[in-house]
């Protein structure tokens, strides 16, 4: 079994609704969970007599400890990148459109009852497949033979855990019985919603906007890290971090709304420096220590200078004579 714990980014929101949404969950479960077989029919999202609230309160009661209790763990994980990614009121509406899609999805295949937040879980985890499909994600290897239990720390692709998931999710839904209690309709179509958001947000039409959702930071272990190095090395211009006489760059200020972690990543992107590396010259840059950059190519210096300017960065180009 792989647990996530953490995807690898570097976070500068605190995770408000994130925290709030497992907050509000473990609280309706500690208020219900003795009622969740009587009495909770009005609150549940329920086929048989279907209330308008019902497809909101449903995402927020799970019919056990276990279910709870997995629930919150892709929660914390999975929507605190999301929220990063998307800032907290876009990802607050984009997890309840989740729930109400994956809800409405079972709805339409099935009769009865049905609880829980993973529909809107599995749409977090589709947006993550389709933005960051390289993002390393730090996982916890759990086996039990017998009375042992094996754990093994390490780190795999968004793009190879969430791929798991779904072929699971797949194969346990083709294999289902009648008596089976998951909603694998909700799933998919919770799963199916956060892909095409993700989708809509990465394409031109939102290219230049706040909504735009640019490229994730690169990771994923390994052979992801060897594969993006490869590509990186055909088309990222040649630069040095140290001030190269030639044709030097400076980064100065940040603007008011500029997202140092578009700046950090376009420092990885066109430098090829590491998260943790470019993070420092943000940093510097936010305390007044401007950074400069060397480049060997006056074109590779003038795209560099556009991005960043683009970013609302206070940046200039330095005449070779401005180096110390």
């Amino acid at each position: 079994m792989f647990l996530p714990t953490r995807i690898e980014h570097p976070y500068e929101r605190t995770p408000y609704v994130t925290n709030t949404l497992l907050g509000v969950n473990i609280v309706a479960f500690l208020l219900t969970f003795r009622d969740i077989e009587h009495g909770l029919d009005h609150l549940m999202f329920n086929t048989l007599d279907f209330q308008i609230w019902q497809p909101i309160t449903s995402m927020f009661l799970h019919g056990s400890f276990w279910h709870l209790l997995g629930n919150m763990l892709f929660l914390a994980v999975y929507g605190k990148y999301v929220e990063e990614r998307l800032g907290s009121w876009r990802y607050l509406g984009a997890y309840l459109l989740f729930g109400l899609i994956a809800g409405g999805l079972w709805g339409a295949l099935n009769d009865g009852r049905a609880l829980g937040a993973s529909g809107a879980i599995a749409g977090l985890m589709g947006f993550v497949l389709v933005g960051a499909p390289f993002a390393k994600v730090r996982v916890i290897f759990v086996l039990w033979v017998y009375v042992y239990v094996v754990f093994k720390r390490f780190q795999l692709a968004a793009l190879w855990l969430v791929g798991m998931w779904i072929f699971w999710q797949i194969l346990y839904a083709w294999m289902a019985s009648p008596w089976d209690n998951v909603g694998y309709a909700a799933h998919f179509g919770g799963f199916g919603a956060g892909c095409a958001l993700a989708v809509f947000l990465k394409s031109e039409r939102c290219k230049g906007t706040d909504w735009w959702l640019d490229d994730a930071l690169p990771g994923g272990g390994p052979a992801a890290t060897k594969r993006l190095d490869k590509a990186r090395a055909t088309w990222r211009p040649a630069a040095a971090e140290a001030p190269d006489p030639e044709h030097l760059v400076a980064l100065q200020t940040l603007g008011a709304d500029t997202s140092p972690v578009a700046v950090i990543k376009l420092l990885m992107k066109r430098l090829g420096l590491a998260p943790e590396r470019a993070k420092e010259h943000v940093d510097a840059i936010r305390n007044g220590d401007p950074q400069q950059f060397g480049f060997d190519d006056v074109d590779a210096a003038e795209l560099f200078l556009d991005e960043a300017e683009e970013l609302g960065v206070g940046a200039a180009a330095l005449e070779p004579s401005a180096a110390p």
